[in-house]
């Protein structure tokens, strides 16, 4: 069952109008790599990728996203065969749910969801982005599709600020089809606003690549910039703050430097959203 409305107006656009200080920030985190797939090709970097993604979203200097509002899933054993190999997507599923349920539950404050995933994706059918889960195969291509989940979140609006990170490709599959997300639908929004940052790693038809990298570590390239923006690259110099135009700039110049031209990276977003504020690096801390 949803919670009666929990919106007081927008903190987030009351504060910016008034000239005032950003209210603290819940955040709130899925993280997802996937190296084995039984079935398919294997990757050898995207669960690094996403470990340090991770790691940079809990670090009190870094995202500063509590350990217990994240949900880390790396699929990397090369032992196990396509039926048991996780993350499956109901894992996702499950998880997306837990933190729903925690911001529902919890104080009535500005959220945000960080969602990443890192590993073999494609468009899927109509859409123009779909995570494939370890178990997917040819024929029976299980899939999250972020165009899907993107729209059920814009619907309730729990979180006031989503940002989508997509390191993986885009090839165009016509005859698969996007999976459903399962999830309740909402009957009124929780809240008036939600800002939006989607970046992807590739234009819509294009492929992501994986190399070798100075720490002996395979990264994806995508990866690579966006953390080098989010530790500092694509600061404002005069402020220290991480505007999404500021990101958005540097992830696509930084992707196409490392690839020699051959990866583009999509991003589309809000221009009011600070992925990282002055003082303290984003949100409330991780005791909360």
């Amino acid at each position: 069952m949803r919670r009666g409305p929990r919106d007081v107006g927008n903190p987030i656009a009351d504060a910016e109008a008034d000239g005032r200080q950003r209210p603290p920030m819940a955040q709130y985190a899925i993280v997802v790599g996937i190296d084995r797939y039984p079935a398919l090709r294997d990757l050898h970097g995207a669960c690094s990728d996403a470990a340090a993604f991770h790691e940079w979203l809990i670090d009190a200097d870094g995202g500063g996203v509590p350990p217990a509002h994240t949900r880390l899933r790396l699929g990397k054993d090369l032992a196990v065969d396509r039926r048991h190999a996780t993350p499956k997507k109901s894992d996702i599923d499950d998880d997306l749910d837990d933190l729903v349920e925690l911001v529902r539950a919890g104080p009535t404050v500005p959220a945000r969801l960080w969602l990443y995933f890192a590993g073999h994706g494609i468009a899927a059918g109509a859409g123009t982005a779909s995570w494939l889960m370890a178990d997917a195969k040819v024929r029976l291509f299980t899939n999250i599709s972020v165009g899907i989940y993107q729209q059920w979140l814009d619907r309730c609006r729990d979180f006031e600020e989503v940002v989508i990170l997509s390191d993986c490709c885009r090839s165009l599959v016509d005859d698969v089809d996007e999976a459903p997300q399962p999830h309740s639908r909402c009957r009124e929004p929780a809240h008036d606003l939600q800002l939006v940052f989607v970046a992807h790693a590739a234009g819509l038809g294009h492929y992501a690549f994986e190399a070798p990298a100075a720490d002996d570590l395979v990264r994806g390239h995508f990866t690579a910039a966006l953390l080098e923006g989010l530790r500092g690259a694509a600061a404002d110099p005069g402020t220290g703050e991480i505007h999404a135009v500021r990101l958005a700039e540097h992830i696509r110049a930084r992707v196409d430097q490392i690839s020699g031209g051959h990866q583009r990276a999509e991003v589309r977003f809000d221009d009011r959203l600070v992925l990282v504020a002055s003082g303290r690096r984003a949100g409330i801390g991780a005791g909360q």
